[in-house]
């Protein structure tokens, strides 16, 4: 195991924390300027190769490790830091995933698969600011944080002006209120749709492969739908049932996928974990392309989210 403390990612080491924010913040979402974090990083921080090459070295990418464990190490980076009251902080590094740990107890991961299993009230994390580091501590623990909507401008205010510290200060206002959007609790609220509808969205998959996953959910009570070039311009909402969201029957008239991707909607943490213990031990390979349906992902089609998630991979890949 490669082990680092918060004395090695101090300010100064932009390789870390501009591949950190494209990394956990792949799924934080500016509305009113449809886009996404990654996307305003990319047009100001124009390092992204140099970014690349940086992060597969720290996080021991390797194509052997994403096709056969989907990109999880046994031995992953891992750096640890003591948060104050006996807690101890750990964050995994993972090639495919960021996993968080306090005392020992996983609390979150923010990668394909985004989860917050114990999700922290914004309020504990900014009272790491008073702290030894508690800047670079503050921005580690900040994906797993959750505010209410009453706390959103405030806190707004504020990370802007600690990403002023990182970023030019131009971009800072649209990456806070992509952050502020992605914790907010009224955003997260859209999900609710998604208890008790677990299924799987399947996009260009081969017919075999497709049974196989079938096989996979069929003992874990997880429906799986394809989705055939005809849909790919309906909402990801509308395509997972989610009731808010209607189905507009026009025919899609764009490019046709040249990948598979697959979109994960309704499952639990725990669900989702026996989902992928249970398809990695039935031997499938792996799908690239896919994602989470999350309150933000459900407003675009099909295409946009394959589009977005070619991007992505090719961001952590360089392919």
């Amino acid at each position: 195991m490669k082990q680092i403390d918060v004395t090695d990612i101090g300010f100064d080491n932009l390789y870390f924390w501009q591949s950190f924010f494209r990394a956990e913040w792949q799924n934080a979402y500016h509305e009113q300027e449809d886009l996404s974090l990654p996307d305003i990083m990319d047009a100001y921080c124009p390092e992204l190769d140099e970014c690349l090459a940086w992060w597969h070295e720290f996080t021991q990418y390797d194509d052997y490790v994403m096709e056969q464990s989907d990109g999880y190490l046994d031995q992953p980076t891992t750096l640890e830091a003591a948060l104050g009251d006996g807690q101890t902080l750990a964050i995994a590094f993972h090639p495919g995933d960021t996993v968080y740990f306090i005392n020992g107890r996983e609390i979150g991961c923010t990668g394909s698969h985004p989860i917050q299993r114990q999700p922290l009230p914004y309020e504990s994390v900014k009272e790491l600011l008073s702290h030894e580091y508690g800047e670079q501590l503050f921005f580690l623990l900040l994906p797993m944080a959750v505010m209410e909507k009453n706390e959103a401008k405030g806190a707004k205010i504020q990370i802007q002006s600690l990403l002023t510290k990182l970023f030019p200060k131009n971009i800072c206002g649209d990456m806070a209120q992509c952050i502020v959007c992605a914790l907010t609790k009224e955003e997260r609220g859209r999900a609710k749709g998604l208890e008790n509808n677990k299924k799987l969205l399947l996009f260009h998959m081969e017919e075999g492969k497709a049974a196989l996953i079938k096989t996979v959910c069929d003992g874990l009570d997880i429906r799986v739908v394809k989705i055939y070039q005809p849909q790919y311009g309906e909402k990801i909402g509308a395509l997972a049932g989610i009731p808010i969201y209607a189905m507009t029957n026009r025919p899609y008239t764009g490019d046709g996928f040249t990948r598979e991707m697959m979109v994960i909607c309704g499952l639990n943490g725990e669900e989702l974990d026996a989902f992928l213990q249970a398809y990695r031990n039935a031997g499938i390979p792996p799908v690239w392309l896919k994602a989470m349906l999350t309150p933000h992902n459900m407003d675009w089609s099909a295409a946009q989210l394959y589009q977005a998630l070619v991007s992505e991979h090719r961001q952590m890949t360089g392919q």
